[in-house]
């Protein structure tokens, strides 16, 4: 007999496909993002610019 999890949230980056998959697989989990991992890629993007602090 297969249980199913009792998953209720999830914390992801801020990758859409992860996102899109998983609201498939799991559509009344409630997706939440990781802040440490939003200012990675505001800082990486901000680099990336050529911009400087």
């Amino acid at each position: 007999m297969t249980k199913t999890p009792a998953v209720t949230i999830m914390v992801a980056d801020f990758e859409k496909a992860i996102w899109s998959g998983f609201r498939q697989a799991m559509p009344t989990v409630a997706i939440r993002s990781c802040n440490f991992h939003m200012g990675q890629a505001v800082w990486n993007k901000a680099r990336s610019l050529g911009l400087q602090v």
